[in-house]
């Protein structure tokens, strides 16, 4: 007999919890927040450059919390509990401030890569220059590689290069 008192404190118990657990969901369903569990918060950062970056954060928030917390991004999609949010840096990324290099690929597209000009490791291509236009000291720095470690840099460069730009014809 012991046993069976065992198994109907159980089942008591169980459908305490049960009960419960409901109860607290219509709560939160009441005031707009169902809330399933930790809410998955993508926060993706575009960057001057081109280069994206994304920042993956577990929220136990509510998805109206995680709205209110968040102010300062735009709200891109909700999918369950996946929330995705996007800002736009008006800066270059930190990949181009360690790493970044202004060169040109095989075609003369001037383009930023992770390092040292390789077709390997292009990070954003931007548009074809007149190679031949430049002088011979320019060719030679692109080839090699310009640094850029700040916005100021990116921008100095990109706007040294665009009179030698040239319009593709397809």
């Amino acid at each position: 007999m012991g046993i069976y008192r065992i198994f109907f404190v159980g089942i008591i118990l169980t459908g305490i919890f049960m009960a419960n657990s409901l109860f607290l969901k219509q709560v939160d369903a009441e005031d707009g927040a169902f809330n399933q569990g930790p809410m998955v918060v993508v926060l993706e950062r575009h960057y001057l450059d081109g280069d994206k970056s994304e920042e993956i954060i577990i929220e136990n928030l509510s998805a109206s919390e995680i709205q209110e917390k968040y102010t300062d991004w735009v709200l891109v999609h909700v999918d369950g509990n996946r929330i995705v949010f996007k800002k736009y840096v008006d800066d270059i990324s930190p990949l181009l401030k360690s790493n970044g290099f202004f060169g040109v690929t095989d075609d003369g597209t001037l383009s930023i890569f992770n390092g040292k000009p390789d077709v390997t490791n292009v990070i954003h291509s931007f548009f074809q220059i007149d190679i031949g236009k430049l002088e011979t000291k320019t060719q030679k720095e692109l080839v090699k590689g310009i640094p850029v470690r700040t916005k100021e840099d990116f921008l100095h460069v990109l706007e040294a290069f665009k009179p030698y730009s040239v319009t593709v014809e397809e």
